[in-house]
């Protein structure tokens, strides 16, 4: 917090120390605010006790205690020990509260407050300072009031209750003598015309109304990318409405240990399948902020080359590929493309993190999904195509039986983006 010179700020005299402004306002002086409440755990069973609690060299009187009647007074000389720590604190903060003004100073309490019966009294360094005011703003005191002369709108009478004006504003003539002129000048104020500030003013004011309402509002319209990726169609199933904030605030995600592990591992793999990697690990954006585990990317790399596909030979690696499903174009990258056994061709997708479970498998299939029903569009030869997640750390294959073609895949798609209230294609 810093303090400022144009404009007034509000908080807590904690917040305010060490701090400093032209004019400070300091609100309910008063001895229930700033009474020292002796909340312990022997009033406030959360409050646990700490160390001064039964410790004969903080207060003498545990010393003594044998019985029940001799531990009840030594609770009550600690409380009092306690409330005095406190009160010497409360007198610290409002010390720091009055000292902040550099040059004026209001301070103000209430002896009445709604829904409380009992009267409270000014804090007792409040009332000292009394004594160096000569004539406060209003006073009062049980019966009597004491108050500085202030307009009246009524007749006074013995039940009036004391009233002063808060803040105290006393303008020099000066201020009282531009006051006048600027009165004086908006009576004469000459007819608008069109390309000056006011409108440059209503057209910005307008905006922000208009977006203050469109974040009132229930929905808020987001619009679906015009390109995706995979995974961009598995965030969707998985979650519409998360995905359509982030559609609508696109924020990259910062690199983490799980995607350099992930990274080095398919670069690992380019190279073992004798492909020349697109990038390597230095040269990914982010790449100095997270470390690979050595030994997990080792575990990694012997677990796969104990697997069957260690012994087969891919037909692509990395290979690029871009499909239109309905109003949109998905766009990404198959890890690898492997002739099947049957003549067909299956895609492998490599996992090294841990299977998700069953409700999550159901929006990752998806994935393989697009994975499939692009590499049928690219091989354009009619063969089946498998698609298969191929989890590393277990060594196995998961490959449904079922995948949905590029219609269901469209509707699926459109059907996500229906489900968010606001969410429609560009």
């Amino acid at each position: 917090m810093a303090s400022r010179t144009d404009r007034v700020q509000i908080l807590t005299a904690h917040k305010a120390k060490g701090l400093e402004w032209d004019t400070v306002a300091v609100l309910h002086a008063d001895n229930a605010t700033y009474a020292a409440k002796a909340e312990t755990f022997l009033t406030w069973v959360r409050n646990l006790p700490d160390a001064s609690f039964g410790d004969p060299e903080y207060l003498a009187d545990f010393a003594e205690v044998e019985n029940r009647t001799q531990f009840e007074k030594a609770g009550a000389a600690w409380l009092k020990q306690v409330r005095a720590e406190l009160a010497e604190e409360s007198a610290r903060l409002f010390y720091v509260a009055v000292t902040r003004a550099e040059r004026k100073l209001l301070i103000t309490g209430s002896r009445t407050k709604p829904e409380v019966a009992r009267e409270a009294e000014p804090y007792e360094h409040f009332a000292t300072m009394r004594t160096l005011v000569d004539e406060p703003v209003a006073w009062a005191s049980g019966e009597e009031a004491t108050e500085t002369e202030i307009p009246q709108q009524a007749e006074d009478t013995e039940d009036t209750v004391p009233t002063g004006t808060w803040p105290h504003f006393d303008p020099e003539p000066e201020t009282l003598a531009a006051a006048a002129r600027v009165d004086k000048a908006r009576e004469e104020l000459p007819a608008l015309t069109e390309g000056e500030l006011f409108e440059l003013w209503e057209r910005d004011v307008t905006a922000l109304i208009e977006e203050h309402e469109r974040a009132l509002a229930p929905a808020t319209a987001v619009v679906m990318p015009a390109e995706l990726t995979a995974s961009d169609v598995v965030a969707l199933k998985a979650d519409p409405e998360q995905f359509a904030r982030r559609a609508r605030r696109p924020v990259p995600f910062k690199p983490n240990t799980y995607a350099k592990r992930g990274t080095a591992f398919h670069e690992w793999l380019e190279e073992f399948y004798g492909q020349q990697p697109l990038l390597t690990e230095d040269e990914l954006p982010g790449g100095d902020e997270a470390e690979v585990d050595a030994a997990t990317l080792k575990r990694l790399k012997r677990s796969f080359e104990q697997s069957h596909w260690a012994r087969r030979s891919p037909v692509h690696v990395e290979h690029p590929f871009e499909l239109a499903l309905g109003e949109s174009v998905v766009r990404g990258r198959m890890d690898a493309v492997f002739r099947d056994a049957d003549g067909g061709w299956v895609v492998v997708d490599w996992k090294t993190g841990a299977k998700p479970a069953p409700a999550q498998m159901e929006a990752a299939k998806l994935q393989l999904a697009v994975y499939a029903e692009a590499w049928r569009r690219i091989a354009g030869d009619g063969k089946p195509v498998r698609a298969v997640f191929f989890y590393v750390r277990t060594g196995e294959d998961y490959s449904p039986s079922e995948l949905p073609d590029a219609d269901r895949l469209a509707e699926l798609l459109d059907a996500g983006s229906a489900s968010v209230s606001g969410l429609s294609h560009s």
